[in-house]
C-alpha cells in the first residue's frame, strides 16, 4: 500500500506498530529502521526508508532502545522507555483482536484501568508519561478510525502476539519490568458506552451506565501532597530522570556512531576495490598495471618515469599500494603459494609450472584487492 494513498496519521500508525514488533526480532547486527523497512515491504506497505528512519529517531527511542538492548535489559537505566514498548504493543494488539465492535471510549477505559493498577506500584507514574492515551486520541479517536486502522494493522495480530512474548522472555529476571505481565494479560470488560469524541485526551460520552474511576488510595494522596508541598524533591526526581534517559540515549548514539564508521569502512573499501578492478581490467588492456610495467622498463624516458612515479606515490598517499613482487621475477608454483597469484588472460597453470610476474598486484589497508598477474614460462624462454 502506498503511503500517499493513507493520511499521515494512518502512515504513522503503520509505523510505530511495525517499530514496536520489529524491534523485539530485529537481529543484534541489524538496524531497526533497515529490519522494519523490510517488514513492512513484506506486509504491502510502500514506505521510505528516509520517512521511517526519521520517525524512529524522533518518536520512538524506546523502540529502538530496547531493539539494541534487549539481550541485556540490565544495562537500561531507564527502564520506563521499555514499559512504553511493552504499553504501545498491548494497545495495538487489543485494537487488532476487537476493531469491529470496540468503541473509542471502551477502548480508553480499558485503557484507564490498566493506568490506574500500574499507578500503584511503586514507581511514580503521571499521566502524561502513559503515551497510550496520547495513541488513542491521535490514531482511535472516533469509531470510524478505529475501524479504518484496526483493520489495516489486523495482518500484524499474530507478531504483536508474538512480539508480546519476547519481551516478556525478556523481563522474567528484572523487578522493574517483571510485573508488567501480571497487569497487561489480564482481560478487562468495558463499561457499556454510546456516542463518542475524544479530544486533547478526554473523553465526552453518555453511559448506559456512569462508572466513576476508583480514587488514589490514602498513601499516594500523602505522597502527592508532599510532592506539592516541595517542588524541589519532583524537580530533583525529574532531574534524575532526565539524566538517566540522556545517559542511554548517549549509549545509542555511540553504538550507532562505531556502527557508521564500520559502514563507512566497507564502503570506502569496496569503492578502492572497485576503481583498481576496473583499472587493471582486460577490457580496458589493464592501464593501471601497464603504466607499472613502463615504469620498471629502464628503455622507458626518464620525464615519462617521473610521471608514472608521481601517479603510483599519489596512489600511495590514499594507501593503495603495489604488493611485493618485481615485474619478471619467475616462481614455481607450489600448494603454498599458487593461491597468492591469478593466471595471465586465457592461460592455464598447474603446480610445478615455472611462471613469471607479469602484472602487479594492489592492496588497500592491509587487504589485497588484486592478486599479482603470472604468465607461464615457455620451455624455449627458459
Amino acid at each position: 500500500m502506498n503511503p500517499n494513498t493513507m493520511n499521515p496519521n494512518t502512515v504513522n500508525t503503520v509505523m510505530r506498530c511495525a517499530l514496536h514488533i520489529c524491534s523485539t526480532a530485529v537481529p543484534a547486527d541489524g538496524k531497526l529502521d533497515d529490519f522494519t523497512l523490510q517488514y513492512l515491504n513484506a506486509h504491502g506497505f510502500r514506505i521510505p526508508f528516509q520517512q521511517i528512519n526519521e520517525f524512529t529517531n524522533r518518536y520512538n527511542k524506546g523502540a529502538k532502545l530496547y531493539g539494541t538492548y534487549r539481550d541485556s535489559l540490565e544495562c537500561v537505566q531507564k527502564p520506563a522507555l521499555i514499559r512504553e514498548v511493552y504499553r504501545t504493543l498491548w494497545l495495538y494488539r487489543t485494537v487488532v483482536n476487537a476493531y469491529e465492535t470496540l468503541t473509542p471510549a471502551a477502548l480508553l477505559s480499558m485503557t484507564n484501568a490498566k493506568y490506574e493498577e500500574e499507578k500503584r506500584r511503586p514507581e511514580p507514574l503521571e499521566r502524561n508519561q502513559y503515551s497510550c492515551f496520547k495513541i488513542i486520541d491521535k490514531e482511535f479517536s472516533s469509531i470510524e478510525a478505529m475501524k479504518t486502522n484496526g483493520k489495516l494493522l489486523s495482518p500484524m495480530r499474530k507478531d504483536l502476539s508474538l512480539a508480546m512474548n519476547r519481551m516478556e522472555a525478556s523481563f522474567a529476571s528484572l523487578e522493574a519490568l517483571a510485573y508488567l505481565p501480571e497487569i497487561y494479560r489480564a482481560e478487562l470488560t468495558p463499561a457499556k458506552t454510546t456516542e463518542t469524541k475524544i479530544s486533547d485526551g478526554a473523553v465526552k460520552r453518555e453511559a448506559s451506565a456512569q462508572t466513576t474511576l476508583p480514587e488514589a488510595p490514602a498513601q499516594e494522596k500523602a505522597s502527592e501532597a508532599a510532592e506539592t508541598a516541595d517542588p524541589r524533591a519532583k524537580g530533583a526526581s525529574l532531574s534524575s530522570e532526565l539524566e538517566l534517559q540522556l545517559r542511554d540515549e548517549i549509549r545509542m548514539l555511540q553504538k550507532d556512531k562505531h556502527e557508521l564508521e564500520v559502514r563507512l569502512s566497507y564502503a570506502k573499501k569496496d569503492a578502492v576495490r572497485e576503481f583498481i578492478t576496473t583499472l587493471t581490467d582486460y577490457g580496458w588492456n589493464c592501464p593501471l598495471s601497464e603504466l607499472y610495467r613502463l615504469l620498471k622498463d629502464k628503455e622507458t624516458p626518464e620525464t615519462v618515469r617521473g610521471i608514472i612515479n608521481n601517479l603510483f606515490m599519489a596512489l600511495g598517499t590514499e594507501n593503495i599500494k603495489v604488493t611485493r613482487g618485481k615485474i619478471g621475477e619467475r616462481i614455481v608454483l607450489t600448494e603454498e603459494n599458487q593461491k597468492s597469484y591469478d593466471p595471465y588472460k586465457n592461460e592455464e597453470l598447474f603446480l610445478g609450472d615455472c611462471a613469471e610476474i607479469y602484472y602487479p598486484g594492489y592492496r588497500y589497508d592491509h587487504e589485497t584487492m588484486v592478486r599479482p598477474i603470472v604468465r607461464k614460462v615457455r620451455d624455449e624462454e627458459k
